[in-house]
């Protein structure tokens, strides 16, 4: 159980979104890790700074690897804020939103790795991994082809083609 408690004061007010998308992400800040810094600061640290700190940076780092998903932060007490690049930077201020803006990142980047090659390599009843998130799956009976969220088997787009361009229709 942890035992800090922090002036909301000194808090952003998006706070408890932020702890709602590391939850979801099953990130967890212990507060050993908020004193281990305190500890080696030479003043008087902002305890609410080191928790917001290490916080976002334990979303942000946990999209490392991803070199799709650019986040950033700012940590200034109640001016703190959470980013999202996309075609510009975002501010992620909820789970729901955080979720979206990584969604249609990646379902861009699916759209675009669907190739001719990739297309006419697929026997019926297979499927191909595009990133992570997606799929494109090519059905058994027809030549139907969708782009498939993996985790769900949810198909969201249609791939129609007319053997050189693709066109993706929203299902």
């Amino acid at each position: 159980m942890p035992f800090l408690t922090y002036n909301d004061n000194n808090l952003s007010s998006n706070i408890k979104d932020w702890e709602e998308i590391a939850e979801y992400l099953k990130i967890e800040i212990e507060d050993e890790e908020i004193w281990s810094i305190a500890r080696e600061s030479k003043e008087v640290p902002l305890l609410e700074n080191i928790y917001q700190n290490c916080l976002l940076s334990s979303i942000i780092n946990h999209f490392d690897e991803n070199k799709l998903i650019n986040l950033n932060s700012f940590i200034n007490a109640r001016d703190t804020h959470l980013y999202f690049e996309n075609n510009g930077w975002e501010e992620i201020t909820s789970l729901e939103e955080f979720i979206k803006s990584i969604d249609e990142k990646m379902l861009l980047d699916a759209q675009d790795k669907v190739t001719k090659d990739i297309f006419n390599s697929l026997e019926h009843g297979e499927e191909i991994e595009l990133n992570e998130v997606y799929k494109l799956y090519r059905y058994t009976e027809d030549d139907i082809f969708v782009i498939i969220k993996s985790e769900e088997w949810e198909e969201v787009l249609q791939v129609l083609t007319d053997g050189d361009n693709f066109v993706f229709e929203q299902l």
